[in-house]
């Protein structure tokens, strides 16, 4: 397999591990969420009110809103790939942007534990 294959597998699988944890929801599970807006906003009070249960799924939400941001992102790049004909370079190497299912389908297929294809 060529290295920008290689390369663009990599960063949809970091994207995609990215999408399962963020630093945010893992505070609102504890129920404390460190940073001085998040202070200024009282947050960390709200969190104080609420159960295990209640700051599990508060703390799903934001995995999906995180989880949301990213694909959104893919889908704007894909589309100025298609439209406005954009490129990425990776230490001098041409991405395959099209060589799969396009970025944000790739993303989600990885996601739900869709296999790479096999070279050939």
């Amino acid at each position: 397999m060529d290295k920008a294959t290689e390369m663009y597998k990599e960063i949809i699988d970091r994207l995609v591990n990215m999408s399962r944890d963020c630093a945010d929801a893992r505070g609102v599970k504890k129920g404390k969420i460190p940073g001085d807006d998040v202070e200024k906003m009282g947050i960390n009070d709200i969190l104080k009110k609420l159960d295990d249960s209640e700051r599990d799924n508060l703390s799903e939400l934001i995995i999906d809103a995180y989880h949301s941001g990213i694909y959104d992102t893919l889908e704007e790049l894909e589309w100025l790939r298609c439209c406005k004909s954009m490129e990425i370079t990776v230490e001098g190497e041409k991405l395959p942007l099209d060589k799969y299912e396009g970025m944000p389908n790739d993303y989600i297929g990885r996601r739900t534990d869709w296999e790479w294809p096999e070279e050939g």
